[in-house]
């Protein structure tokens, strides 16, 4: 544990000054200062077997009270049974006196009273019946749904209080997103649009949904808009709680000149600027006007024109008039294409 790597260290610095205090290279401070600290890291690891000493106690104390527990509802199911055993048997004997008295009824008339007792005592039967078969029902947690437990109130063992939660079940064959998104495109998101899905735990996998819910009222601290997009999850792949980044299709548009988004330099202190590599090899930093993007490229407004080769290797954040030299054999130079904005 940390305390003991501490005492070690501080005995070895210990000894360590010691030793040059014997040969006259430290003051006798220095050794007490040394012997004080390892003192004090050997107090901490005792404060530290101390504490592991009293929580194992306690991991134990809270185990035995669990297999109490546990034994206990062994036993009250054991009960049940029986006594769900015992009051079916009383019910076979009971139907079985009443028969025998329907039988003899037209032979003695004055069976009759015990035929109304023998039908009371079926009665009685089949109530103590009912009663230990509902007992026994509510050992058994049911639930109107399918899905998985994602949280759960109370131990093995422990009595429920009514209307008191003990199991949560969420159904995962279909799963809410919630997503945040600017102010500026609450009239571009619409109920029922597409929106693409992707979750760190599940990589190189796009899930397509639908926009299910929008709240209109913007969030008061971040002047963001919430949105819901419905998931189909008929393999239970996701899970709740899980984190995923929503791209939603605002617009499309076909810019004339786009370039990839790594060859583009943002700072907060200036314009954006683009590395453009002229005929001669020679780089020219350009200021650029930016449009829309993507995940992959950038609209460039101005500041470069079509056919333009431009740096996106690290070595973008060149300086202006660097020679370079173009190791691709592939490289061409850029042109418009068709983008979708996010």
């Amino acid at each position: 544990c940390a305390a003991r790597a501490n005492l070690n260290a501080a005995q070895v610095r210990f000894e360590r000054t010691n030793n040059l205090f014997k040969q006259g290279f430290i003051a006798a401070q220095d050794v007490d200062d040394a012997r004080a600290q390892a003192e004090s890291a050997r107090g901490q690891v005792r404060v530290a077997q101390q504490a592991g000493a009293a929580a194992r106690a306690e991991v134990a104390r809270a185990n035995a009270q669990r297999a109490a527990a546990q034994a206990q509802v062994v036993v009250a199911q054991r009960e049940t049974q029986g006594a769900i055993a015992t009051a079916e048997a009383d019910v076979r004997a009971a139907r079985a006196s009443l028969e025998s008295a329907l039988a003899n009824r037209a032979q003695k008339p004055a069976n009759r009273r015990n035929l109304e007792a023998l039908q009371a005592s079926v009665r009685a039967a089949q109530g103590q019946l009912n009663q230990a078969e509902a007992q026994r029902a509510n050992t058994v947690l049911t639930t109107p749904i399918d899905g998985v437990v994602t949280a759960r109130s109370a131990d093995p063992g422990t009595l429920a209080q009514p209307g008191t939660a003990v199991l949560t079940v969420q159904s995962i064959k279909r799963m809410f997103v919630e997503a945040s998104y600017p102010v500026e495109l609450s009239s571009q998101i619409q109920p029922g649009a597409t929106a693409n899905v992707t979750f760190d735990a599940v990589p190189n996998r796009k899930f397509v949904g639908r926009i299910a819910d929008l709240n209109r009222a913007a969030d008061p601290s971040s002047r963001q808009f919430t949105v819901r997009v419905l998931l189909e999850n008929p393999n239970e792949v996701l899970r709740p709680g899980m984190f995923g980044r929503v791209r939603i299709v605002t617009g499309r548009k076909l810019p004339s000149v786009t370039i990839p988004l790594i060859a583009l330099s943002e700072t907060q202190d200036g314009p954006a600027t683009v590395s453009v590599v002229g005929k001669d090899d020679s780089v020219e930093v350009r200021p650029v006007e930016v449009g829309i993007r993507d995940e992959d490229s950038v609209e460039i407004l101005s500041g470069v024109k079509a056919g333009e080769r431009v740096v996106t290797t690290r070595g973008r954040d060149l300086r202006d008039g660097a020679n370079v030299r173009v190791t691709s054999p592939n490289a061409q130079p850029g042109q418009g294409r068709r983008r979708r904005s996010p």
